[in-house]
């Protein structure tokens, strides 16, 4: 086995248990990598806004590949190391194509998740609900999406669609795969919308050239269709037990559900293999 120099966390699903927890152990297996050495970076579809929520997180993770890998960040310092934002003609054109289903619509920005104040509370028929009390704490709720986006036109990293079933989704990617957009589906019935290009195994990718690595020396954990590519991409790719059936497949190994603390078993089982890289992490 390759020597791992990075390890990439998921979070909703992964890193978090299915009350948006981090339990003691995983936060312990954080601080077993911090004084090895080795840096861990969030892969996640989640924005900066709905990261920091989580200060025990925070200095236990220095880098972050976020929306989707739309941006690639220190953490620590706040600097931006990739950005990839959404041209704003593609997003007022995948917004008006989505409202031809019943979704919600989320977009992410640099620095703020994005919703209507209404469409928060319309989350349980998206499929969701998990997330609502989140969204109605952290989100910008603009009185219109599209004058938000032409506002904001300059920082737009990802859009989500929450449909009411999987195929309205299907309708809705149908109908938008001439834009220039990368669609990848997410949660039970979600569509995300990024940059061409902008995707976590691209992201992680960007990360290891700027650590001095590869993504072969990366240990990556994931749950869901939107982990996929990134699991295939990186050297030691584990799939939570609570992952469906081919995203496990995606992955070398399999650990235990989010619930039984499978992300922090996953770090144990491979601390043997691990050693910084270039004999420790890179400043910002």
């Amino acid at each position: 086995m390759q020597t791992i120099h990075l390890v990439a966390l998921d979070m909703d699903g992964t890193l978090l248990d299915g009350q948006k927890k981090v339990s003691p152990r995983t936060l312990q297996a954080l601080r077993t990598l911090k004084e090895k050495g080795i840096p861990a970076a969030f892969a996640t579809g989640r924005p900066l806004a709905e990261v920091v929520i989580y200060p025990e997180l925070m200095g236990l993770v220095p880098y972050g590949v976020l929306t989707s890998g739309a941006m690639v960040m220190h953490m620590d310092s706040g600097k931006i190391i990739r950005e990839d934002t959404i041209p704003l003609e593609a997003a007022l054109s995948a917004l008006r194509l989505a409202r031809q289903e019943d979704v919600v619509p989320h977009l992410m920005t640099r620095r703020h998740s994005v919703c209507l104040a209404e469409d928060i509370e319309r989350m349980t028929d998206h499929h969701m609900a998990v997330y609502t009390p989140m969204y109605r704490a952290v989100c910008v709720k603009p009185t219109s999406m599209e004058d938000y986006l032409i506002s904001h036109g300059d920082e737009l990293l990802k859009f989500n669609f929450y449909h009411t079933s999987i195929q309205a989704r299907e309708r809705s990617e149908r109908r938008m795969k001439e834009l220039p957009l990368q669609l990848v589906h997410a949660e039970y019935s979600s569509l995300e919308c990024t940059a061409p290009g902008a995707a976590k195994d691209e992201g992680i990718r960007r990360l290891c050239a700027y650590l001095g690595t590869t993504a072969e020396h990366v240990l990556a954990l994931g749950d869901s269709d939107n982990d996929t590519a990134m699991l295939k991409a990186c050297g030691a790719s584990v799939a939570m037990g609570n992952a469906p059936e081919a995203v496990q497949s995606a992955a070398r190994y399999v650990t235990d559900d989010n619930d039984h603390d499978g992300a922090a078993a996953a770090i144990e089982r491979f601390l043997p293999f691990m050693a910084p890289v270039n004999g420790g992490q890179k400043d910002a």
